[in-house]
């Protein structure tokens, strides 16, 4: 495997230089009255450290398996995310489109996402797919549901391509009926056991609390650890949240232990 850790050497050169023209051009886009010209240099020396760094990461795939380059790599965020976004800001800025303001704070990482989907070409063939990526979005997770097994291949293959066109890099796929062992996932917050296809809460934070007195403050610590955004524990968590704002009203202290 020498050419892999030959490979693996040249990347991290040339991440380190990826990393110096990022922060020489972020720390122009921050400048007020910013040198146009200057900003453009800089841009065009930046896309050059991406080009090779991204020439670097497809040598690599070559050798190496997607899902483990992953794993080499898990502790380096993906650059392709920082340079569209960086590219993005830099670009705008020259072309005049927006102020500096609006500008640092409108290019996450899903507007860049949905720009790439919007901006693709729309044909008969990946119309419905267009549509599941502009819709089933949230922070940097896509989650969506199909009719059955068969359509899971082309979906993915199809997202990938579009969102590659704006070098948005989707991974870590997860469905029902996969050979993954592991079939439990979290998502939103939720646990997804995928064999089951079959959502539950996540509980693991309240059996590990100490608990020594019950008190106002350790019943508020216990409702603020159940995440449920859907509203499944309702009905039970409704009488410990009466139970807090009985104590507030009569002005209960934090730490004085209440009877149960």
């Amino acid at each position: 495997m020498a050419n892999i850790e030959a490979l693996k050497k040249s990347r991290k050169n040339e991440r380190a230089a990826f990393t110096k023209a990022y922060n020489r051009v972020e720390e122009l886009i921050a400048l007020e009255g910013v040198d146009i010209c200057e900003l453009e240099a800089e841009l065009n020396v930046f896309k050059g450290k991406v080009d090779r760094l991204e020439n670097t990461h497809s040598n690599i795939l070559e050798l190496l398996p997607e899902k483990y380059y992953d794993v080499e790599f898990e502790i380096v965020e993906d650059f392709r995310d920082k340079a569209l976004r960086i590219q993005t800001k830099a670009r705008r800025i020259i072309n005049g489109q927006q102020n500096l303001s609006s500008v640092l704070d409108s290019t996450n990482e899903v507007s860049v996402a949905m720009n790439s989907v919007r901006n693709v070409v729309i044909d008969k063939n990946n119309q419905r797919t267009v549509d599941i990526l502009l819709r089933s979005f949230y922070v940097d997770d896509l989650i969506t549901n199909l009719d059955n097994e068969a359509e899971i291949l082309p979906f993915i293959e199809e997202s990938h391509h579009i969102l590659t066109e704006g070098k948005f890099n989707l991974r870590g796929w997860k469905c029902t009926g996969d050979d993954d062992p592991e079939q439990v996932t979290s998502v939103l917050g939720l646990i997804w056991n995928r064999k089951e296809d079959e959502l539950k809460i996540n509980l693991d934070c309240i059996g590990t609390f100490k608990l020594e007195i019950v008190s106002k403050r350790v019943i508020l610590s216990v409702i603020h650890r159940v995440f449920d955004p859907i509203g499944f524990l309702c009905p039970v968590l409704l009488i410990s949240k009466l139970m807090l704002q009985k104590m507030w009203k009569d002005n209960i202290p934090w730490d004085r232990e209440v009877e149960t």
